[in-house]
């Protein structure tokens, strides 16, 4: 009868929903505050009251080549003399001129001060950024910002960057604004976050590909030429021999065939496979080389294959984006550790997508992202921790150093996997998303 009550097993479920949800949203609300508290006395007091016990040696590093660049010197002095025989991971400073002048009025600060500054900066773009992806993707009915400050707060890639001082946290801050934009439609928005991204770190230039593809030309084009101009900023502020030295000497470093285990990019899994380049520098082998090309190619070809004009639900416009994250992660020569903080914003199309489809039709996908996020969040920091060089030294002796190495391949094919479950979800016939539309329109998002 119509009105009454539904019994059984679905009726008890969607009796206990409800109140589930009850009682995790008050839940939630208070392990954001333990976590916003615990990262107050972690990482902002410390910071303040030059106590942090972070190594910090990546900021260390940028601090160095700002102070390069105020005393007049080449900030790429160290990287180049060593790099013929010194693996990547070792280098140093690597970024584009334009970083090294920006970190000038750092460089001209106490230590202490500097790491105190930059810190509170970094956590204010890992929350931020969070956050940002959170209320741009997640259901508006859901307390997004507590569960950007819970996630943002544990997930490992993301401290991590914290206790090193590493630009990612920037990055990531300009990628979650870049998909804001993606989502809303807003083109020249997203070209202009994109292309800061790219000059901090190169990578977001592979996003320009979804851009042309959703038939964003005009911004695809003014994303490529804020790149382009920042590298000739960097040769105004910084000097053209700064510029000279990053185009001669350390971009043929950073695409050279790397094996190194802390490296998740699908380069770094093809060379670990062949025993290549794994502890110490190797001349780069032709047949690798294509092979890691052809797969390089195939991962854009897949991102940009999921991408459409007009318009789209909220849901599947960040899970093409997403997508390109994963590809910009995937086919760069390196990606670090650090470098998937950028993974929480397909962890949060997945939740999205599996949200508004229900769990039992995108239980491929779900199964995928919650492998990820275990590996790297929960697996990856547990590794990390009991890695030193003698232990790798030692395993490097053993009968099983091979397929020791291979572990290390966890998290690129994990990621891997869950573009591949992404690309899957998002290619299904149209009109079986959920979620918010785009509010432009289907004329206007095409242009």
């Amino acid at each position: 009868m119509i009105g009454e009550r539904v019994r059984g097993p679905v009726g008890g479920a969607a009796t206990a929903m409800p109140r589930l949800a009850r009682i995790a949203r008050p839940v939630l609300h208070v392990g954001a505050l333990a976590a916003a508290v615990s990262a107050l006395l972690t990482f902002v007091i410390p910071a303040l009251t030059g106590r942090f016990s972070g190594e910090f040696e990546d900021f260390s590093i940028e601090r160095t080549a700002g102070a390069a660049l105020l005393h007049g010197t080449d900030p790429y002095a160290t990287f180049i003399p060593i790099a013929a025989t010194t693996p990547v991971h070792g280098l140093g400073f690597d970024y584009p001129p334009v970083t090294a002048w920006l970190f000038q009025p750092f460089a001209a600060l106490p230590a202490s001060v500097a790491d105190g500054i930059w810190l509170c900066f970094g956590l204010a773009c890992v929350v931020g950024g969070a956050v940002i992806v959170a209320r741009t993707v997640l259901p508006a009915r859901w307390p997004r910002v507590s569960l950007a400050v819970v996630t943002s707060l544990l997930f490992a890639p993301a401290t991590y960057n914290l206790w090193h001082g590493n630009i990612n946290v920037v990055m990531f801050l300009t990628l979650a604004l870049a998909l804001r934009a993606w989502v809303r439609g807003r083109e020249f928005s997203c070209a202009g976050w994109l292309a800061v991204g790219a000059a901090i770190k190169l990578a977001p230039l592979v996003l320009v590909i979804l851009m042309v593809r959703r038939g964003w030309y005009r911004g695809a084009a003014l994303t490529v030429a804020g790149f382009v101009g920042s590298l000739g900023l960097g040769a105004v502020l910084a000097g053209p021999a700064a510029l000279w030295s990053f185009v001669t000497g350390v971009l043929p470093v950073l695409t050279r065939q790397d094996g190194w285990l802390g490296n998740q990019s699908l380069n770094g899994v093809l060379n670990r496979a062949v025993g290549h380049a794994v502890l110490t520098v190797q001349p780069d082998l032709m047949a690798l080389r294509v092979i890691s090309l052809l797969l390089s190619l195939a991962t854009v070809a897949a991102a940009v294959w999921v991408v459409r004009r007009g318009v789209r639900p909220r849901a599947e416009r960040a899970g093409e984006f997403s997508v390109g994250v994963l590809a910009m992660l995937l086919v760069g020569t390196i990606s670090w550790y650090e470098h998937y903080i950028s993974l929480l914003i397909p962890l949060a199309a997945a939740v999205a997508l599996v949200a508004g489809r229900g769990l039992v039709r995108e239980r491929r996908l779900a199964m995928t992202a919650a492998l990820a996020a275990v590996i790297f969040g929960v697996v990856g920091p547990l590794v990390i921790a009991q890695l030193s060089v003698p232990r790798i030294l030692d395993a490097q002796a053993a009968p099983g150093w091979w397929p020791w190495v291979q572990l290390f391949s966890l998290p690129a094919l994990s990621a891997a996997a869950l573009m591949a479950a992404l690309v899957v979800s998002l290619r299904e016939p149209r009109g079986v998303g959920s979620g918010a539309t785009e509010t432009r329109p289907v004329v206007a998002a095409a242009a």
